[in-house]
């Protein structure tokens, strides 16, 4: 070993042992105490009350749409008859949950109806809770409309097909 490679490891000792020095003083370290907190809420919830009605709609030889409105009120477009006996229901949800808490509503965009191998179309999803619904007194509730979507000379029958409405907190 040459004085040259020894004058480097020499330093290098040295810095070594300087930086050992260092870390282990602490004389500007400090421990401190904190505090974390978390509220766990009451699970919202949603149950329906009343399920979505069209009633009894008479089709022709065109397509047309009947419009359920948030309120239970049927509009039937000139191509459909609206036949009196069971009366339109708009869909009503209840919800439970957390004091005043915000909360939004997920419709579906489309939903497929059947009877037997028949078939039709809702979609036009609409609910009555505004844009900010909230909780009161953990509890709410709101209903939905729709837009039914019936074919020309649509086969009678029953229809009925489920749909998903999600609530969450905001």
């Amino acid at each position: 070993m040459n004085i040259k490679n020894l004058t480097i490891v020499a330093g290098a000792a040295v810095a070594l042992a300087m930086t050992a020095g260092l870390a282990t003083k602490s004389a500007y370290a400090t421990d401190g105490a904190a505090t974390s907190t978390v509220t766990v809420v009451a699970p919202l919830t949603i149950s329906e009350t009343q399920g979505i009605v069209f009633g009894s709609i008479a089709p022709s030889a065109a397509a047309g749409t009947a419009t359920l409105d948030t309120s239970d009120g049927l509009t039937v477009s000139a191509a459909l008859e609206a036949l009196t006996g069971t009366a339109p229901k708009s869909g009503a949800f209840d919800l439970t949950g957390e004091g005043t808490s915000n909360y939004s509503i997920s419709l579906p965009t489309s939903v497929t109806m059947t009877s037997g191998g028949d078939s039709m179309t809702l979609n036009g999803f609409g609910h009555s809770a505004g844009g900010t619904p909230s909780l009161s007194g953990g509890t709410g509730s709101f209903t939905v409309g729709a837009v039914l979507n019936v074919d020309a000379n649509q086969a009678a029958g029953t229809y009925s097909g489920p749909y998903t409405v999600t609530v969450n907190y905001q």
